[in-house]
């Protein structure tokens, strides 16, 4: 989920690029027809050209403080993962804020510690067995649902610790919901 440094640069390039013709417009609009100040283009372009310096000093300073005053923070790439998981469940999957709402007795919870624990488990012969749940009384006590939705990835501990993380989003979600209707709140 994370942008590259190419991306990056390239969408900071063309925002820049765009606010400076934006500038140089709109200052040709209002000063030049508007005020009927006299004003060369070359002068306009000067101007347009510093204001969209300001316009980038004052963008890197706004974001440092916001980052010291903690109003934004960095999220790391684990934590990226694991929304774009949460995102990808409700849109590929169909998981929708209805189906959760369903689960009351704890399987999105439980889903969730299931495959935070298959993350738990190292060797890739105890991996492999996490595929069959009958091997494994801890899959076994935690998994909700019908086996054929139990996926762990036997080559990608990672991927299980998201799978997991995203479920208890997704339980935390359905938590705040139903605390939000209790107390007379829309969804």
């Amino acid at each position: 989920m994370n942008q590259s440094r190419l991306a990056s640069f390239l969408e900071s390039c063309g925002n820049t690029g765009s606010g400076f013709l934006i500038s140089l417009a709109c200052q040709f609009g209002f000063l030049i027809w508007f005020k009927g100040l006299p004003m060369t283009f070359s002068d306009n372009f000067e101007f347009a050209l510093f204001m969209t310096v300001v316009s980038l000093l004052r963008s890197f300073a706004w974001r440092r403080l916001m980052e010291r005053l903690r109003v934004r923070i960095r999220i790391s790439p684990f934590a990226w993962k694991v929304l774009a998981e949460r995102v990808r469940q409700i849109d590929e999957e169909g998981w929708s804020e209805e189906h959760d709402d369903n689960h009351t007795t704890g399987e999105l919870e439980s889903a969730g510690a299931a495959y935070l624990y298959s993350a738990s488990v190292v060797g890739r012969g105890e991996r492999q067995a996490l595929r069959d749940p009958e091997n494994n009384s801890v899959i076994r006590s935690l998994w909700p649902w019908s086996w054929e939705w139990w996926k762990p990835d036997v080559d990608d501990r990672g991927r299980d610790l998201v799978r997991g993380c995203a479920l208890g989003i997704a339980a935390g979600e359905r938590r705040e919901r139903t605390r939000k209707l209790a107390r007379g709140g829309d969804r």
